[in-house]
């Protein structure tokens, strides 16, 4: 009696990443061009920048779904310090509207924050299956200290919406591990302080906050984003406008192809396209806590949940915002906004999962 690790991917997983990317590819075309002809640049200018981070994260994705994932067990702490210090270099190349945080070369620019969502899984699950595995008797401060030191970075770089979403993805996998309650406590009440500090630092946060808890009625001021997200999500009816017939895009609705893309969706796709893609996406899910849930092993199980746990976070808080459910952030829509490294960092991310997926118990394994 012999097993043999499988060497197919899974081909549902690979087909909905594929079929995000291809959707969120066409909606950001869409989003993108008024904003690109407006500011003199050709109308491909976005798109090409975007699918260009596309075709590198598809080869990056390519790679890692290759590697065996021991290799990067290994050198997990090696890929933490490198994003360590790549985060130390932003305010080299000075400020972009009052924030520090990208590093740009050759008409390129990345956001290294980003990285943080890959090297944190990568490092947090290690850390987690050498306490399981008997070779560390208990969870140490260092984990702890690690998390807050990468937050305390991220906040720094003015990139208050980042560091919430760390904070989140950093929640639940500690809840899903056998981290000592009291740890994590203790990380939420520092987290709660540094959520208080960052709202009295930045007074416009808190009229964000105060603004969206009144209801956003400031149409003329505070509120005038988020009500025209709404406007352009509602108006799209059953069917949508089409595609490329928004009118939203044009103008009346800021940061569209980020920030804000959902809400052309549903404007140019209408109520059927907004559920096609947020069924795509939950599926995504589905296929990323089943992969999580039969892996062979506790390391890939807590890799497939981070990265899983990751993209699904991003677009539950990305619609929620557009919805008015929660106060307006910038976090992107994965697949779909204007942002090359956040395209980058989600495809590798779904390199890892088709790694997992390649040695999950579920029919790869024949007698």
């Amino acid at each position: 009696m012999e097993k043999q690790r499988g060497t197919s991917f899974d081909t549902m997983l690979l087909a909905v990443i594929l079929l995000l990317a291809g959707s969120g590819l066409a909606m950001l075309f869409s989003a993108s061009y008024p904003d690109a002809v407006n500011s003199g640049k050709p109308f491909t200018y976005f798109i090409s920048r975007q699918a260009i981070m596309f075709c590198m994260g598809s080869i990056a994705a390519i790679f890692v779904a290759y590697i065996p994932l021991d290799w990067f067990k290994g050198c997990n702490k090696f890929f933490l310090l490198v994003v360590f210090i790549l985060n130390l270099l932003p305010p080299l190349y000075g400020d972009v509207n009052g924030a520090s945080r990208w590093i740009r070369a050759g008409g390129i620019s990345l956001q290294p924050s980003e990285f943080y969502k890959i090297a944190l899984v990568l490092y947090l699950a290690s850390d987690f299956v050498r306490v399981e595995s008997g070779h560390k008797k208990y969870y140490s401060t260092s984990v702890f200290t690690v998390v807050l030191i990468v937050i305390q970075i991220v906040w720094l770089q003015s990139d208050f919406s980042t560091t919430l979403f760390i904070v989140g993805l950093c929640g639940a996998m500690f809840f899903v591990s056998k981290f000592r309650f009291k740890m994590l406590i203790l990380l939420g009440l520092a987290l709660g302080l540094l959520f208080l500090l960052s709202i009295l630092l930045e007074p416009y946060r808190l009229v964000r906050l105060t603004s969206h808890m009144g209801g956003n009625t400031d149409a003329a001021g505070s509120s005038y984003q988020i009500l025209q997200a709404r406007e352009a999500l509602i108006s799209g009816g059953i069917f949508g406008r089409g595609i490329g017939s928004g009118s939203y895009k044009m103008g009346t609705l800021p940061e569209a192809k980020s920030d804000f893309i959902f809400a052309i969706v549903g404007e140019e796709l209408g109520f059927v396209g907004v559920f096609i893609i947020l069924l795509l996406f939950g599926f995504l899910a589905f296929k990323g806590y089943y992969i999580a849930w039969n892996a062979t092993d506790k390391y890939k199980s807590y890799v497939a949940f981070g990265f899983t746990t990751s993209i699904f976070f991003q677009m539950l808080v990305n619609t929620a915002v557009v919805a008015e459910l929660i106060p307006t952030t910038g976090i992107t829509m994965p697949f779909f906004s204007q942002g090359g490294t956040s395209m980058l960092v989600t495809m590798i991310m779904c390199g890892f999962l088709l790694n997992v997926s390649r040695g999950s118990d579920r029919g790869d394994y024949y007698e």
